[in-house]
């Protein structure tokens, strides 16, 4: 797993090789790490939507699926909105960690998933603001679109996230 950084965090009790996960605290703000993961291992946290804005592969550990479903349920079928391999053990989760290499790209699916959640969500409503206050409440012209994403600035593009 060189040159990837993989984050996790699970609510069940799990051991990785030493060094190939971020496991973070319950505390941390998840969110604020999620730029700087190459891949996201997570169980049935809404967290992996989030993610996909990322447009990188999500690890979807569930050795729990068939209780959680029986006890808390699930408002959708893991297959359909779950854009990635559903791992049901330890060696599974380590298989599909020790593939992961920089060069691995998402599940086809997660664009699906991604706009069907999202909605045409294009990430830029601070800089959207920022440029209406700063215009004196004058709308500026649409954004421009690249490959089916809305890029606020042109200049961004390079930029990674959309």
């Amino acid at each position: 797993m060189t040159g990837c950084c993989c984050l996790s965090r699970f609510n069940t009790a799990v051991t990785l090789p030493e060094g190939s996960a971020v496991v973070l605290h319950p505390d941390d703000d998840l969110n604020a790490y999620l730029p700087l993961c190459s891949a996201l291992i997570t169980d049935y946290s809404s967290v992996a939507f989030d993610f996909m804005l990322l447009d990188r592969p999500i690890l979807y550990f569930v050795p729990d699926l068939e209780e959680y479903r029986r006890g808390r349920g699930l408002y959708f079928e893991p297959e359909q909105m779950m854009p990635g391999p559903l791992l049901f053990t330890p060696e599974q989760l380590y298989e599909a960690v020790s593939a992961l290499t920089p060069s691995v790209t998402p599940d086809p699916r997660v664009r699906s998933v991604r706009d069907l959640i999202w909605n045409g969500y294009r990430g830029d409503a601070g800089l959207r603001l920022r440029r209406f206050i700063e215009s004196g409440g004058e709308v500026s012209s649409p954004p421009t679109v690249h490959d089916g994403w809305t890029d606020p600035d042109p200049r961004s593009a390079s930029q990674g996230l959309r």
